[in-house]
Parts: structure tokens; C-alpha cells; sequence
């Protein structure tokens, strides 16, 4: 009968040795998840845009997120069976900030002529990007 020497290594190794394990494991599935949800997102603008109004405007806050040219955001306001496309720097005007860029900080007001009430949808579409960066339902009350 053949004898095996007792050896065997002392729990600190052991410890060591599957703490690396789960490091590495954490790391990897951390780094493959954190890629695919970048790529999900990659070219996609945000924006945080708050939209009201009143009898006779339409007003949009850029709350924070990305900046935009002014003349590519369209304004789309649907009331009553009608639809009305408004580009942002042609129908409306800023009191803060300049009038070429929709930017974070910035509020937009809609120039006169304009009647409101009840519901009414409006939508900022970035025409350069192709999507929607805001939709909303405000009712107005006179």
C-alpha cells in the first residue's frame, strides 16, 4: 500500500485564492454588462424638458441633458383635431441664453398669435436625431 504525505494548504491561502476567484468572475460580468447597456444607449439624446401652457402659449424648459440647434427641434402641438409644426427657433423666443441653441437652462416661450384650451399634446422632436425628446398632455383652463 502506497502512503500519500499529509500536506495541505493553510485556510489563509484558500481564503485568498477564492476571494481572487470572485473578484475576477464580478469584474468580467460587470464589465460585459455595463458595455451592452452603453451600446443600448449610444446616440440617443437626453433631455429633461418640462412643457406647459396657458391660453395664448406653449412654454418648454430645457431642465439638463444634452443641447441641441435650435432650428432642428420641431414643436408639435395637436388640439381640437388639428395639428400645428412649429420649429423652435422660428416660433418661439428665449429670455436666457442663445436663440440658435434649445440648451439646459433655457425657457422658451411661443410667439402670439396663438388660442389654447383644454387638452392639447405637444411633442420637441429632434429632426437631426429622428426621435422624440418630450411628449406631453397639459390642459389649459381659461
Amino acid at each position: 500500500m502506497v502512503r500519500l504525505p499529509n500536506r495541505a494548504q493553510s485556510e489563509t491561502i484558500g481564503i485568498v485564492l477564492l476571494t481572487a476567484v470572485i473578484v475576477v468572475v464580478t469584474t468580467t460580468a460587470g464589465f460585459f454588462i455595463l458595455t451592452d447597456l452603453n451600446e443600448q444607449t449610444e446616440g440617443e439624446s437626453r433631455a429633461d424638458i418640462e412643457i406647459t401652457a396657458n391660453s395664448t402659449a406653449v412654454v418648454i424648459k430645457h431642465q439638463g441633458g444634452d443641447g441641441f440647434n435650435a432650428n432642428k427641434i420641431t414643436v408639435i402641438v395637436r388640439t381640437g383635431g388639428t395639428e400645428q409644426q412649429f420649429v423652435l427657433a422660428d416660433r418661439f423666443r428665449t429670455d436666457n441664453g442663445n436663440g440658435d441653441r434649445f440648451a439646459p437652462g433655457q425657457r422658451w416661450e411661443q410667439t402670439p398669435p396663438n388660442s389654447y384650451s383644454g387638452d392639447i399634446e405637444v411633442l420637441v422632436v429632434d429632426t437631426a436625431g429622428g426621435q422624440v425628446l418630450e411628449q406631453s398632455t397639459v390642459t389649459v383652463t381659461n
